[in-house]
């Protein structure tokens, strides 16, 4: 129905979420570090939003991207990576 002088206008609006779950890449390879050298964890991980790296040992928290170590000896890089300083046996 269509007003003298008045116009009405429909508008459909479409929104497309995507999300991709997020994947991590494992790997079996042996790692050796010479002691009080520098270990490098990779850690490969995908997905949409990109998925935030944590890393646990002991069902503790050692660290992620919201926290950094006290002693420097742990890093995260932006990668996924962990390092570990000073290696100990």
């Amino acid at each position: 129905m269509q007003t003298a002088g008045a116009c009405h206008v429909c508008v459909c609006v479409c929104v497309c979420v995507y999300a991709v779950p997020a994947s991590i890449q494992r790997s079996d390879r042996e790692l050796v570090v010479a002691e009080h050298g520098t270990a490098q964890l990779p850690c490969v991980a995908a997905g949409l939003p990109q998925p935030t790296v944590s890393w646990i040992k002991d069902g503790r928290l050692q660290i992620d991207g919201d926290t950094a170590d006290a002693d420097a000896r742990y890093r995260l890089h932006q990668s996924g990576t962990l390092s570990i300083a000073d290696v100990q046996v």
